[in-house]
């Protein structure tokens, strides 16, 4: 026994195993952890605000471009505020630049054009026109900042389309969407079960303190908005039941069917009518499309199933936590003429601010004051807040963009959601998705969050990449073959990290 102790002692050699590399990354993970273990316990803003950031720019630099978008869309609904918008802008930035360059060196390829590249420049050029408009200069600097937002989501839009190039692909980021959503309902989960508590100071909030009535709380969630986190749990639902439909274990469809309850639940936690009526309109015409494969018996035994679950959830809510009532609210809605009661005095408004400059828009800035120091409330419609920063030449350009997006996905989509290829599905929902948006979009700006239209635009660009992968058959999207001369490192490549020269490539390449 001591004979084996000696032997073992004498073959462990401290100088060996404590090499510098080694040693670096003891001391990085002790560090890390004490770190962390010190922001559990009293959380700073700055310090985790630093820590979240140099862990993206660690993934643009050091992994494949496609991963590095992954762990932004991620982190996408948690930015921090900046004079120049959000953080968001930053990482896109980062992102956008480490891509051109590796375009410049000829280590990775474009998937070329789109079929929305024309609708949206002249959407940046009426942009760029409607500052022409801002006549008071406080105006001038929010106004820059909201069209940096306005880029920025155009950036990332490319950037999802350029990445995403196959079946694979498409899937799995779609599967990464849902990883951030989880997150947004795991933080609005804890605002619902422990009103007005904080996750950290100043940086990421629950929002569960905007009283509506005597009834109960509205939940904001990460975006501090009841509106919007209604609209983003409807926009994320049809999502979640495609994967679930699409799972093949019994662990997979336990994990999506648990994250669809709670999605729901949190919705039904918004108080907010307007989006269970677009989710509603948007899963009836889902059913709609899929009738012949569906027949009447399952979309019968779907609709009852869904009130039902709707009916128990919303009073076991009401009942049991301090959420306000939305069966209340959708029993007592009253209208003035045509307009809701919560919208009359908001559209009125706004309308009689677009008279003012209907043709280019007063700039890309709505004021919640006026010049007098007036209270004005959001226009609460994507259609009158584009004529008032936009005037009717950015609404009809946006309107267009949406069209072409409707018809090609209809056109494309497959009309069950078990289609052999994946984007055919995936494009079916996409184009429910797109639909639930505009309805709700009715009376919702989804321009008012800082963060929110950076999410909106991935979905866009998730259709746009489906569509591209179902006209290709679900392989990925190849270019156009360019003769590059003696850069010879390009063969074959289609991905979106470079590869050593000369390196062969073996079966399809990803991303």
């Amino acid at each position: 026994m001591i004979g084996t102790v000696r032997t073992a002692m004498g073959r462990w050699q401290p100088g060996r195993w404590l090499r510098r590399d080694k040693l670096f990354w003891l001391t990085t993970v002790i560090l890390i952890g004490l770190l962390m273990g010190q922001q559990i316990v009293a959380p700073s803003k700055r310090v985790l605000e630093a820590f979240a950031g140099l862990v993206l720019v660690a993934f643009v630099l050091r992994l494949d471009l496609y991963w590095s978008l992954c762990a932004f869309l991620i982190a996408l609904p948690f930015p921090t505020r900046m004079k120049i918008g959000s953080t968001n802008i930053v990482f896109i930035a980062i992102l956008l630049s480490v891509w051109l360059m590796r375009l410049a060196l000829r280590q990775v390829r474009p998937v070329g054009k789109t079929f929305l590249d024309t609708p949206i420049i002249v959407l940046l050029l009426v942009y760029v026109a409607s500052f022409w408009n801002i006549r008071n200069s406080e105006f001038l600097w929010p106004a820059l900042t909201s069209f940096y937002g306005v880029l920025g989501s155009i950036v990332l839009f490319y950037l999802v389309v350029n990445f995403v190039r196959d079946d694979t692909s498409l899937e799995r980021t779609m599967i990464v969407t849902q990883v951030s959503a989880a997150l947004v309902i795991g933080v609005s989960l804890m605002g619902l079960l422990f009103p007005g508590i904080t996750i950290v100071p100043n940086w990421i909030q629950t929002g569960s303190s905007q009283e509506i009535d005597i009834s109960g709380i509205r939940l904001g969630g990460p975006f501090g908005a009841s509106e919007l986190l209604a609209e983003y749990c409807a926009l994320n639902l049809p999502i979640q039941f495609l994967l679930l439909v699409r799972s093949r274990s019994l662990s997979r469809r336990s994990m999506w069917a648990a994250l669809i309850l709670l999605t729901f639940v949190i919705q039904i936690a918004t108080v907010t009518r307007g989006a269970f009526i677009a989710l509603w309109i948007g899963m009836a015409y889902l059913l709609f499309l899929m009738r012949k494969q569906l027949g009447f018996r399952h979309i019968a035994i779907s609709v009852i199933t869904a009130i039902f679950l709707f009916v128990a959830l919303a009073t076991f809510i009401t009942a049991r936590t301090k959420a306000g009532s939305i069966l209340d609210r959708l029993t007592q809605t009253t209208f003035v003429g045509y307009m809701p009661e919560t919208r009359a005095h908001a559209w009125s408004d706004a309308w009689e601010m677009c008279k003012e400059h209907p043709v280019i828009g007063h700039g890309p800035f709505y004021p919640l004051r006026t010049a007098a120091g007036a209270q004005v409330l959001w226009p609460h419609s994507i259609f009158l807040y584009y004529i008032y920063i936009t005037g009717w030449i950015g609404l009809a350009v946006f309107l267009f963009i949406v069209y072409k997006m409707f018809r090609r996905s209809l056109s494309a989509a497959s009309r069950r959601l078990s289609d052999p290829h994946f984007s055919k599905s995936a494009l079916l929902v996409l184009h429910v998705v797109l639909v639930i948006f505009m309805i709700d979009q009715v009376k919702l700006e989804y321009l008012r969050h800082h963060s929110y239209q950076f999410f909106i635009w991935s979905l866009f660009g998730l259709l746009v990449a489906a569509t591209r992968v179902a006209a290709s058959g679900g392989a990925p999207v190849e270019p156009k073959p360019v003769e590059h001369g003696r850069h010879r490192s390009f063969e074959g490549w289609r991905g979106t990290h470079p590869r050593p020269e000369g390196r062969a490539v073996q079966g399809p390449l990803r991303p």
